[in-house]
């Protein structure tokens, strides 16, 4: 068996080993900082990539006269992530174009095309390493605002002593 291990998972996968003899592979450790977006696999929620891994392009920025076929009726909004490098987790990306599986569950989460692919807001994307949003789960940090924290733990120590008061 194989165990992946990474970002606070891990994943035993079957091979044609005999049992005792594991071997490790380390998947790699995306950015786990809370104050970022991450972005999970919508099927097994592995954390697939950061913020810092993606790109951003000007909407619309080139004029087609077609757009893509069966693409979204709100033509301005991004549909995709794209990334502006691949992740060490892709594995050979060397054919011209191809399909990204997610790491941990092997669902297909995205794909590459060095030649480029038209975003659904229109512009052209080169070279393209892409997920389409219905493929991923965008992680938003977790905002605490300290003070109604800090509150609310005073409140419940009140109310913990006015349920269980101290015996004299």
């Amino acid at each position: 068996a194989i165990i992946h291990e990474g970002v606070g998972h891990s994943v035993s996968s079957p091979l044609s080993k005999p049992e005792g003899e594991n071997e490790k592979v380390l998947l790699p450790s995306v950015d786990t900082d809370p104050e970022k977006i991450r972005f999970a696999c919508r099927k097994c929620r592995f954390i697939l990539f950061g913020e810092d891994d993606t790109t951003t392009h000007i909407k619309s920025n080139h004029s087609f006269s077609r757009r893509k076929s069966g693409s979204n009726t709100d033509a301005k909004k991004c549909s995709s992530v794209f990334l502006s490098s691949g992740l060490d987790w892709m594995g050979d990306m060397s054919a011209f174009e191809g399909r990204l599986d997610c790491p941990k569950c092997g669902s297909k989460v995205g794909q590459w095309n060095w030649g480029g692919t038209q975003c659904s807001c229109g512009s052209w994307i080169t070279p393209a390493i892409y997920f389409p949003m219905s493929k991923v789960d965008l992680k938003r940090p977790i905002q605490i605002d300290r003070t109604s924290t800090e509150d609310a733990a005073v409140m419940h120590q009140s109310v913990l002593n006015k349920t269980f008061p101290k015996e004299s």
